[in-house]
């Protein structure tokens, strides 16, 4: 379900820290020191419940 998930969503590549602010836990952007990771910056959800729907009912 996961491959399949990801042709609805557009990612992009980023570094991250991950750091307390102010009692609580937080994640930024920290291009010099930051861990790559991908994050999703879009969603096609109309697109998505279609593909659902028609798994879950097909």
């Amino acid at each position: 379900m996961i491959d399949a998930g990801r042709r609805f969503v557009t990612t992009q590549a980023v570094r991250v820290t991950v750091a307390m602010h102010r009692g609580h836990v937080r994640t930024f952007i920290d291009p010099a020191a930051g861990h790559e990771t991908e994050i999703v910056t879009g969603v096609d959800a109309p697109a998505f419940a279609e593909f659902w729907l028609a798994t879950v009912l097909g």
